[in-house]
């Protein structure tokens, strides 16, 4: 199993954490309330297969912000 997280710029508590095991990978975005407490927001689970083609959008995307 690899783990990634990915700290937000803008709130430094706030981060999203991918993990991949056996060909699934799991995203999940974590943020914090104003008392500090964590929530989990959102996760989803994605095959390889939609996996990549996220990867391909966010590059994409990532390119026509400049």
């Amino acid at each position: 199993m690899v783990s990634l997280k990915f700290k937000c710029s803008l709130i430094s508590k706030d981060f999203i954490e991918i993990e991949a095991t056996n060909q699934r990978i799991e995203i999940v975005i974590v943020n914090h309330d104003d008392f500090n407490q964590e929530h989990e927001t959102c996760g989803v689970i994605l095959d390889k297969f939609t996996a990549i083609k996220l990867s391909k959008e966010l590059r994409k995307q990532i390119a026509l912000l400049d």
